[in-house]
């Protein structure tokens, strides 16, 4: 399984463009030359909590991979795009979009800090993170009942950091010092859910 998403922040153009980018997980099976309509295709909505507390949503399509080779979701936001790496955690996959600002006197942008199971591209089974940010993680952090899949954030994010069952996000925004947002996540065992790294053993 290949995850991934499209964008660039290298050059000053980068700054204005609004091209829609996407985020994917395709099945490397060997075929050559797929595009989106190979794919299934999961649709960001937006929505708030009994709370008030505003997040995004996934949609559950159906992913048969009999017939398909994957799936992919559109970032929603102009000028919204992914240039850091997802991280696989579990059963799902952690992953940050930014969206540069123009103005010169701000932190740079903002972004969103997203969730989604990496197989199929839909919302997690339960609750992943702390969306109202009380260090619990329940009802409250649900959109209509299903569990959040992205919450907005000041300043342009780098790639999450799992520890345990702890996201720590760094972001452009500064009060003293660069910020740090930190997290509640799922707190899960079993492979992918620790620190991921090699370390070169010789004789």
């Amino acid at each position: 399984m290949v995850i991934f998403g499209t964008g660039q922040y290298v050059t000053i153009a980068d700054i204005t463009t609004t091209q829609t980018q996407s985020m994917y997980g395709v099945w490397d099976s060997g075929t050559k030359e797929l595009d989106q309509g190979d794919l299934v295709r999961q649709d960001i909505g937006f929505g708030t909590t009994t709370e008030s507390v505003f997040g995004r949503t996934l949609t559950d399509n159906l992913v048969d991979y009999s017939s398909s080779d994957g799936w992919y979701m559109d970032l929603p936001d102009s000028g919204e795009r992914l240039i850091t790496d997802p991280v696989v955690r579990g059963d799902l996959v952690f992953f940050n979009t930014m969206i540069p600002d123009t103005s010169p006197c701000n932190f740079g942008g903002s972004g969103w800090l997203m969730v989604a199971k990496w197989i199929d591209g839909t919302p997690p089974d339960a609750v992943a993170f702390d969306l109202n940010n009380d260090g619990t993680l329940d009802a409250l952090d649900e959109i209509l009942t299903d569990p959040s899949a992205g919450v907005e954030i000041r300043g342009i994010p780098t790639s999450p950091v799992n520890l345990g069952n702890i996201r720590d996000t760094s972001t452009t925004e500064t009060t003293g010092g660069s910020t740090i947002d930190v997290t509640v996540i799922e707190d899960i065992g079993g492979p992918n859910t620790g620190r991921l790294s090699w370390e070169e053993l010789t004789p």
